[in-house]
């Protein structure tokens, strides 16, 4: 994008660790720290709903319309009715995975933060939580960022802030 246009401001104690829409076009987001928020997607006002764990990465699943969140290192399911959370496992990997999307398949992917070399994209099994390599982004990435699935044109995206000191993208 070349441009971006501010709906409201932020309410988020620490920053949005993840977000993303349903199939309804709600609108939820986390808070890096904890915290779950509803965000209205004409005024960009958005609504604490309550406690949650720590988000690196929010994706709702089209196929099952399932709520999920990554924290660091772990996958949970997510209500986002009250923010409880339901922990599915580990990843399983040593860097924190940051960024989580789902494809209009149900397919999960994620990336990870590195502070010196490449980030490396996985894909994500949903039922145990487990990453499984797909390969060097070329890029390393670090935290303050998300992806998500552009579902009508099956592609990923990144927000990304680089490790080398290169500007965002």
């Amino acid at each position: 994008p070349d441009a971006i246009d501010t709906l409201a401001a932020g309410v988020f104690p620490n920053f949005c660790g993840g977000a993303d829409m349903d199939d309804q076009g709600n609108w939820y987001g986390c808070d890096y720290a904890g915290g779950l928020y509803s965000i209205d997607k004409d005024t960009g006002a958005q609504t604490y709903i309550g406690p949650s764990v720590g988000v690196n990465g929010m994706a709702f699943d089209y196929s099952t319309g399932t709520w999920y969140v990554s924290s660091a290192n772990s996958l949970y399911t997510m209500d986002v009715s009250s923010g409880a959370t339901t922990l599915i496992g580990s990843h399983g990997i040593t860097n924190t995975v940051i960024g989580l999307a789902c494809d209009s398949d149900g397919n999960m992917y994620a990336y990870d933060v590195l502070w010196t070399g490449d980030s490396t994209l996985y894909s994500i099994d949903k039922g145990t939580g487990a990453a499984t390599v797909i390969g060097d982004m070329g890029y390393g990435f670090v935290y303050a960022q998300d992806c998500g699935y552009d579902r009508d044109n099956d592609v990923l995206y990144i927000a990304g802030y680089f490790n080398d000191g290169s500007p965002s993208a």
